[in-house]
């Protein structure tokens, strides 16, 4: 079985690239260098062979603005040592994205899976979707730190990913991420998901440095790729999301439960994936498909829950009749005040 661990780059401007951020074996040389064995995590998903040459460039763009220590302490916040366990690798957000079932199953453009595959490791959720489902992926990361992941999400999967938005309540890190994904767009490293064929570059929005009110969200709602600094809570998720990852190791747990009870009240969800096990949705299991598998973190294997809609249509039409009642229940009520 021919395994794929970290990157391999053979070419300019990529060769030479050995950095924890893009590349695991930089972590693990020491260790498993002379090893024969074969970690699970190390292996990549069942689509990586026909997506290694774009996967090595965003390696490279991701390891150019983004370093190992961002996030973790820095002036201005000394408790982010305490609040950032470390980071998805590359190869982990490529796990997570196969899980999710954001990336094909395989390499014949979302045909039936291969289960023939040796490397089909990670179970996709692809069985869950119905006719009635369209392609549109909106992708949320809650807490998502300095933005490698979310915005590796949409670099790697941009023919598929409509919109990815990131939602950091961290400052500190959220500038980072901002100062990154800024010089990724002015240098033109990305392209248009509308564009994808003929190779259209994304150009970068209008927004003003100086402007204080920009830093809250400094790409326009129209641009693929959107970073908010703000609370979770208290933000308004569209309504047309269908997929998020919660990086939600040190969320509290009343956080947390407010955080499902928003989810699953979303009309077009389909997959929620987060690091700890999420009891408000494993409570509805009549609803929801849970299933955990490890994926490749800085720190070695970390475990991901994935919790995916069983049938989506007949969410959809609960939430609607639920809308209606309140709907109705408002008019009686208004008709009561204006005494009809």
């Amino acid at each position: 079985m021919e395994v794929f661990v970290g990157s391999t780059v053979n070419q300019e401007p990529y060769n030479n690239v050995c950095d924890p951020v893009s590349s695991f074996s930089c972590f693990v040389s020491s260790s498993r260098q002379y090893q024969e064995i074969t970690h699970l995590v190390d292996i990549p998903p069942a689509n990586f062979k026909c997506n290694s040459e774009e996967w090595n460039r965003n390696d490279w763009i991701l390891s150019r603005y983004w370093s190992p220590d961002d996030g973790v302490g820095g002036l201005g916040d000394l408790t982010s040592h305490q609040l950032t366990y470390g980071e998805v690798t590359p190869l982990g957000v490529r796990q997570l994205a196969y899980g999710m079932d954001i990336s094909f199953a395989n390499c014949n453009d979302g045909d039936e899976h291969d289960n023939d595959n040796d490397n089909n490791l990670i179970i996709s959720l692809e069985k869950n979707k119905t006719a009635d489902d369209d392609d549109e992926i909106i992708f949320y990361d809650l807490g998502s730190g300095v933005a490698r992941l979310v915005t590796q999400i949409y670099i790697d999967q941009p023919d598929r990913v409509t919109k990815a938005i990131g939602i950091e309540l961290a400052k500190y890190r959220h500038d980072i991420g901002i100062k990154a994904l800024d010089g990724i767009i002015q240098e033109q490293l990305l392209y248009s998901n509308n564009n994808i064929k003929d190779g259209t570059l994304l150009q970068a929005p209008d927004y003003d440095n100086n402007n204080d009110d920009d830093t809250k969200s400094i790409f326009t709602t129209q641009f693929p790729i959107q970073l908010i600094h703000g609370d979770v809570i208290e933000m308004d998720l569209l309504d047309s999301t269908t997929h998020v990852y919660i990086s939600s190791l040190c969320f509290p747990e009343n956080v947390l439960l407010a955080v499902q009870d928003k989810l699953i009240r979303l009309p077009h969800i389909r997959v929620i994936a987060a690091l700890n096990r999420l009891d408000l949705i494993y409570q509805q299991k009549e609803e929801w498909e849970e299933r955990d598998v490890f994926v490749q973190m800085s720190w070695g294997a970390g475990r991901i829950y994935f919790s995916a809609l069983i049938d989506i249509k007949t969410r959809r039409m609960a939430i609607k009749e639920c809308t209606i009642e309140v709907l109705t229940k408002r008019f009686h009520g208004y008709d009561s005040i204006l005494g009809r």
